[in-house]
């Protein structure tokens, strides 16, 4: 977009749209192919469908919640477990799960880092199992 030129619909739309799945200005902007000042600007402006789409996101969580409970109740039904495998349909759940909440902004995984001596992470029990197989491994004259 050069100076003074008025920014389509379709690229505030592409902009809002990568702005609300990343929280990106700089993914918003190289996503439009328009400035990082450009996609500010629209990301944090708000529209006449700014309305439309807080309602659309609302009713797609309650059709979420309805394929959910669904899901659940075909998880333990006879009928549907003979046609389809409790995998799938457990792989089906997992997926729905997930897109509720990322539309609701709640966490969609969790890692860990643990940091310190793994040692310390062992049981009595593991301890004792790591030294019979390093008495092992010198006994049968392995390098340790």
């Amino acid at each position: 977009m050069g100076r003074g030129r008025q920014t389509p619909d379709e690229t505030i739309e592409r902009i809002k749209a990568t702005f609300a799945e990343t929280g990106s200005y700089e993914a918003a902007a190289k996503s439009a192919g328009v400035s990082w000042a450009t996609a500010q600007k629209y990301a944090d402006s708000r529209d006449e469908f700014e309305t439309i789409r807080a309602e659309k996101r609302l009713d797609i969580i309650a059709e979420i919640n309805k394929a959910q409970a669904k899901l659940i109740a075909a998880m333990v039904d006879d009928a549907h477990l003979a046609k389809a495998s409790v995998q799938e349909i457990a792989m089906a759940f997992g997926i729905v799960t997930d897109k509720g909440l990322l539309l609701t902004g709640q966490a969609t995984s969790r890692t860990e880092t643990i940091n310190g001596d793994p040692i310390d992470r062992l049981s009595v029990d593991d301890i004792e199992q790591l030294e019979r197989l390093r008495s092992k491994l010198v006994t049968d004259g392995a390098p340790v």
